[in-house]
This record gives structure tokens, sequence and C-alpha cells, in this order.
């Protein structure tokens, strides 16, 4: 199976029918003979990709105003994991475990859904600017990436 039929694959059974009830409508496609696919969609709110990255399909989004900053379902998984934990004192290994969990798509798909609302209060106009901080963030902490976190 190609790179592309993986991906719309995925996009059929998992995502399209539930984004489609939050207005979600594609807005580009693509994809590369050598090397992956993307689905990029979007309502008023919020962007999200669907990538397929060598074989590794992920989810990304972005807040829909703006400049087009992808951040990882993954990451921002943690990040709200975290976000609840705030008044915990976490120790270096908890921290560490929710940080740096790694989740397949279908959690990745269903941390998007489950937390639609809060999604989009974190990414927008208002919030983003602190957001994609308290992301790139964590992603130094966690990961060691130097730069801005949407571009991994």
């Amino acid at each position: 199976m190609s790179y592309k039929e993986s991906l719309e694959k995925n996009f059929d059974e998992l995502l399209r029918n539930r984004s489609e009830l939050l207005g979600f409508k594609i807005y580009k496609k693509q994809h590369y003979e050598f090397g992956g696919a993307f689905i990029k969609l979007k309502n008023k709110q919020l962007k999200i990709e669907l990538l397929n990255d060598r074989g590794v399909i992920t989810l990304e989004l972005s807040s829909s105003s703006g400049e087009e900053l992808y951040y990882s379902a993954e990451l921002i998984a943690s990040y709200l994991e975290l976000c609840k934990k705030r008044d915990h004192e976490l120790s270096k290994w908890e921290w560490n475990k929710i940080a740096k969990k790694r989740i397949g798509l279908s959690e990745q798909i269903n941390v998007f859904f489950k937390n639609y609302q809060i999604l989009v209060d974190i990414f927008s106009k208002r919030n983003f600017k602190s957001t994609t901080k308290e992301l790139d963030k964590l992603a130094t902490e966690a990961h060691g990436w130097k730069e801005n976190a949407s571009q991994y």
C-alpha cells in the first residue's frame, strides 16, 4: 500500500466522519512519491493535518488564524495531561512518563475529539502565543528539541 493509500484509509476510518461533524473541510492534499503524504483540514477554529511521514501516520494541530504552526497531537496530549496535574508535585519519573509518552494514531485522534473545546481555546488568537511558548518549552524539556516544536 502506498503512503497516499495508507493515509487515505486511516483518514476514512478514523477521522473523516467525526471531523465533518465539526465543520472541517479538506483544503489541501499532497503526496510525495518517495516519502509521504498529507491531508490538511480546517474549520473556523482549528487546522488539522493528517501526515504520513515514511510510513508513520500522525495527527498535527494548528490555529486557523495567523501563521500555520502545526504541533503534534502526541505533544499536545502530554501538555494537556501535565496541565491537569499543575497543582501536584510530580517526581522527575512521573513528569517524564507523561511528557515522553508515545501514543498511536487512534489515541491521538481520540485526544483531539475528547478535548476539542479546550483545544479551540488554547489555539485561539487570544491564547495562541502563550500556548506555543509552553508547547515549545515542553518539547525542549522532554525531547531536547532546540527550536520551534512546530517544525518537528
